[in-house]
């Protein structure tokens, strides 16, 4: 099934439009923007996805390293790549002037086959005067071609006895290592020029790739830089142009399909996140014409099927009036719908509340640690007066006695009344906060009686509080009796002060410590609370909105039955638009990909 079978076909459907009360005009108008939009050239692909993989396909197509893949920043210029006679870019800018530059062009090579005669030539000659130094070579000894070392003073005389022998072909041997290295130097000057051009001609070319690159870097040069245009001569089919999907063009750019480059292959995209192969690189470029054509039929067909669905609905005007009434009514109710990201909504509605649930705990928290203080105080100031009263050595056996005795029980008490005061200002908060954290809802329907204070205070999962005052260590304050025999009485009464003053101070530091770790349990513990609360409200206001919903569909259905005569007019639309929408999964069953991309394109 070709591409251009789908476009006919979307073409006659829309002509074919003629029942009395339809303005035929209308799809007729359709049909010649879906021709010219079909006629529109160059097919155009739009490219996400990695940055270096993307600059990668850059320097494939040209076959020279024109991009450098690590050097782009994410807030770089777009790039327009398209076919042109000669290398060359525009630049331009947001204020909307333009910067074109052409790639310099290659030295003249009008001598080039001249130049190659005579390296050919100068390499013959070459050849010619190494084998004749060759022949010459062989027939002299080595001590006649290689001077001797000096302390080699025995072979001097016999390299002058053999050349004086053997002069004329010494003399030939010279006038030939004469020619080898004329014509040698011969060859080099020849393939130096054409080094030296070669040289030049990379030079220029690597200063013009460089000013590109400094463009489409990002840097300070190119942030003015709406987007860059590369023509390049080769590489990319003629009628394809490639848009990266960056910057201003995202929103603005006309393409036929989106294509997703990375490094192994090309891929297309998924409404759902996921990825559809297209095909390795090399491959998917040589095709590329054929799978935007693709893309572009099914773009077009579903434009058409779009047009005929409008026809359908604009069959008679009672029809048109009553549908827009019933997609009205449903809209109302549609806006009443939850956000499709109700765990944004939901985390946002807490995130609200956060700073006044903060405050109240923190409140909570305040009042709970005076008490706290308050009573430890008191403790503290009992135990105190029980060593300082001490009269006598039994007095201060008995205030040590109990001291030891009460601190178990006092410490539970202590830590059971903070607990039951901040368990319960935890509750008091989410109860005040729920209608804060609720609100929301009212703007999507929400009852109102969901929308009140509740008459109680949820439940909140218990946070160990005071853990070192719940759960006491004993601890004793005497010592060794037998020991403080030999103190005498006043300095075992500041000896044992001084112990009960260490102890009262260490209670206080440890629940003070513990106090400040309960907060953040404390947050956390009323935030599921509110969550909880938030949860229900949630699911109230979803169980509403699909009664009425419900009751609402129920409604237009009934009306719509005294529309049943103008339906069969309708159909006539729906059967030609049928026809084209099979045609059109056709295609898209062939190539599931190329329909990805081409979905891609038109969102």
């Amino acid at each position: 099934m070709t591409a251009r079978t789908v476009v006919e076909q979307a073409l006659a459907a829309l002509r074919s439009v003629s029942v009395p009360g339809v303005d035929a005009k209308t799809t007729r108008d359709a049909a010649d923007e879906i021709d010219r939009a079909w006629k529109r050239s160059p097919l155009v692909a739009g490219l996400e996805g990695n940055l270096v993989a993307r600059s990668e396909l850059v320097n494939t197509i040209v076959g020279e390293k024109v991009l450098d893949p690590y050097r782009r920043a994410l807030g770089s210029a777009p790039l327009r790549i398209r076919r042109g006679p000669v290398m060359r870019y525009r630049a331009v800018r947001f204020d909307d002037s333009v910067e074109e530059k052409t790639a310099p062009e290659p030295e003249p090579r009008d001598g080039d086959e001249k130049l190659d005669e005579r390296a050919s030539e100068a390499r013959d000659e070459l050849l010619q005067q190494e084998t004749a130094l060759a022949t010459v070579e062989r027939s002299l000894p080595v001590v006649v071609r290689r001077k001797p070392k000096p302390w080699a003073v025995w072979l001097w005389p016999l390299r002058w006895l053999f050349g004086l022998v053997r002069r004329n072909t010494v003399a030939s041997w010279r006038v030939t290592l004469k020619m080898v290295d004329s014509a040698r130097h011969k060859l080099a000057g020849i393939e130096g020029f054409v080094a030296a051009r070669d040289q030049r001609e990379r030079a220029a070319r690597e200063a013009y790739y460089g000013e590109l690159r400094i463009l489409c870097g990002g840097g300070p040069a190119g942030k003015d830089v709406r987007s860059i245009e590369l023509f390049i001569p080769h590489g990319l089919p003629a009628n394809v142009e490639l848009v990266e999907l960056m910057g201003a063009l995202r929103a603005s750019a006309d393409i036929d399909a989106v294509i997703v480059v990375e490094r192994d292959a090309l891929y297309a995209p998924t409404p759902d996140g996921d990825r559809v192969e297209l095909g390795a690189v090399t491959e998917t470029l040589a095709e590329l014409p054929t799978v935007l054509e693709r893309a572009r039929s099914l773009t077009l067909a579903r434009r058409a099927l779009a047009k005929l669905f409008q026809a359908r609905a604009e069959v008679d005007v009672e029809i048109n009036r009553a549908e827009t009434q019933f997609q009205l009514r449903m809209q109302r109710l549609t806006k009443l719908a939850l956000p499709l990201d109700i765990e944004s909504f939901r985390a946002a509605q807490l995130q609200r509340v956060r700073p006044t649930l903060i405050a109240s705990i923190n409140a909570v928290m305040e009042h709970a640690s005076v008490h706290m203080g308050s009573e430890l105080a008191q403790l503290g100031a009992g135990w105190m007066n029980a060593i300082i009263g001490a009269k006598h050595n039994d007095d201060l056996k008995a205030g040590v006695a109990m001291i030891e005795a009460e601190w178990p029980t006092s410490a539970r008490r202590i830590a059971e009344e903070v607990h039951v005061l901040v368990m319960g200002g935890a509750g008091g908060v989410a109860r005040d906060l729920y209608v804060e954290t609720v609100t929301a809802l009212r703007a999507y329907g929400l009852p109102e009686e969901h929308l009140k204070t509740p008459k109680r205070a949820p439940d909140i999962e218990p946070v160990q509080i005071l853990a070192a005052l719940s759960n006491p260590t004993t601890f004793t304050l005497g010592g060794s009796w037998f020991a403080g025999l030999f103190k005498s009485f006043e300095a075992r009464r500041a000896d044992i002060r001084a112990k009960v003053q260490a102890r009262i101070e260490h209670i206080r530091e440890v629940a003070a410590a513990e106090i400040l770790d309960t907060e953040p349990k404390l947050h956390a513990a009323v935030g599921q609370a509110l969550a909880a609360q938030l949860d229900a409200a949630i699911e109230a206001q979803r169980s509403s909105h699909q009664q009425t919903l419900a009751a609402e569909q129920t409604a237009i259905a009934k009306e719509r039955e005294a529309l049943a005569p103008l339906v069969k007019t309708r159909d006539a639309i729906v059967s030609v638009g049928s026809q084209l929408a099979q045609l059109a999964n056709a295609v898209q069953a062939e190539r599931p990909a190329v329909a990805a991309a081409a979905v891609a394109a038109a969102s």
